[in-house]
């Protein structure tokens, strides 16, 4: 839990994304980099416009979260 309350939030949103390999395609189809966040019932349940909000939202608040229980 350490390590996740001394990450910045904007990283731990990015926990479980998978690196794309564009090899010189267009990006204008790419989905936004999310890992673990985007599983969650929380994430499946927002609607799609505001999802980016929400895991932003949702990394500030996970990180929060560990700080207060180190």
């Amino acid at each position: 839990m350490s390590a996740l309350a001394n990450m910045p939030a904007c990283n731990v949103q990015l926990l479980g994304a998978k690196k794309n390999n564009l090899a010189g395609f267009s990006t204008a189809t790419l989905q936004f980099h999310v890992g673990y966040l985007e599983d969650t019932e929380i994430m499946q349940a927002s609607p799609p416009p505001l999802r980016i909000r929400a895991y932003r939202l949702l990394a500030a608040k996970s990180t929060l979260a560990a700080q207060t229980t180190d």
